[in-house]
């Protein structure tokens, strides 16, 4: 049977604006994403019929995208970082599945998710599960797919490891079988299912707008390292959006996502590590006294410029300048915290 190997990048927030309720109970935000370089691997092989999906055990490795083949390369080449120089995933946390499919959960059963409590959902909630069944019903393929999900990425992070899995495997099928689907039908197929899919179908930089499905490139764009910090418990995205101080949301004059873009438009790192801003960081200041303030501290102490939050959190990032000062800083926060620290690259952009 034929088959295929994908990888899923996570994705950072370099700005995360949130403007208000909208009619439909989603909130309008202005964000400007960009893929990294930590990722899941996803493996599709054909079967009769249906789909089935393999949660599997993630190794103690991160994977590494090579500048040079853009995001989409050989994993057997390129994708693994020597584990004496990178960070440990703990296999407690990384066989729980994909973050946006967690961390949309009922509130009526709880508003956040415990660690210590979550456990493997059902296949059918799952958001690569999801996409598979879209891709049959939408292609009229008379096949079924396996679907091998090995995770990396940790579970309701802010990261966007649900979304990216859903969208390797719309494209992935699309490579498998040659349906022909073109990027526009992929980013039709993938708003279905949740509304940053439609990024990661692209993948690199973007300026999203609405509720995130109103995406637009950003090229060119300067490419730099980011050292990650998981404090090892999930927020759900439901529940930071349903708690958000309404007093401090932006009205639509004032954006920093429009800030950022000219900082981007200058290649200026520096700058771009300078107007990093996230609003759900107030909010988690509250849930979690000093949380952000000691996870910025390390990732400052260990050569960031700047440091954000990504997504409805926890995870926190710190941009630095150049490879030898990454790889420095990882060895340095892995020495003081018992904490997951990744070290990724932005995808899609360009060395100076």
């Amino acid at each position: 049977m034929a088959q295929i190997k994908l990888e899923a990048p996570a994705k950072i927030n370099l700005v995360l604006e949130v403007l208000g309720k909208r009619e439909d109970c989603y909130h309008e935000i202005r964000t400007i994403f960009q893929s990294i370089s930590l990722c899941d691997m996803i493996t599709l092989r054909e079967i009769k019929n249906g789909v089935k999906l393999h949660l599997c055990k993630a190794p103690t490795t991160i994977c590494r995208v090579n500048s040079a083949t853009t995001s989409r390369i050989n994993s057997a080449t390129t994708s693994r970082i020597n584990s004496a120089t990178t960070s440990r995933i703990n296999s407690a946390t990384t066989s729980r599945v994909n973050s946006a499919t967690t961390s949309r959960i009922n509130s009526a059963t709880t508003s956040r998710i415990n660690s210590a409590t979550t456990t493997y959902i059902k296949p059918s909630e799952n958001l690569a599960y999801k996409a598979a069944l879209l891709f049959l019903k939408s292609s009229g393929i008379k096949k079924g797919v396996e679907v091998y999900l090995e995770k990396n990425i940790p579970v309701g992070s802010g990261l966007g490891g649900g979304s990216s899995n859903a969208a390797s495997v719309l494209l992935g099928l699309n490579k498998l079988w040659k349906v022909g689907f073109t990027r526009d039908n992929l980013k039709m197929m993938a708003l279905k299912i949740g509304m940053d899919v439609p990024f990661f179908i692209d993948g690199g930089m973007a300026y999203a707008t609405g509720r995130g499905e109103r995406v637009r490139k950003v090229s060119p764009h300067p490419s730099f390292w980011v050292l990650l910090i998981d404090p090892g418990f999930p927020i759900s995205t439901k529940w930071a959006y349903d708690n958000i101080d309404n007093s401090l949301l932006l009205t639509k004059n004032h954006s920093y996502a429009k800030i950022m873009l000219n900082a981007i438009k200058k290649r200026s790192i520096k700058k771009i590590a300078g107007f990093l801003f996230n609003r759900f960081e107030e909010l988690i200041n509250k849930e979690y006294p000093n949380f952000l303030e000691n996870t910025k501290c390390k990732l400052a102490d260990a050569g960031a410029i700047g440091t954000l939050m990504t997504g409805s959190g926890p995870v926190v990032f710190g941009i630095v300048e150049g490879r030898r000062d990454a790889y420095r800083g990882l060895e340095r926060i892995r020495s003081t915290t018992k904490e997951k620290v990744y070290l990724a690259k932005t995808i899609g952009g360009s060395w100076r």
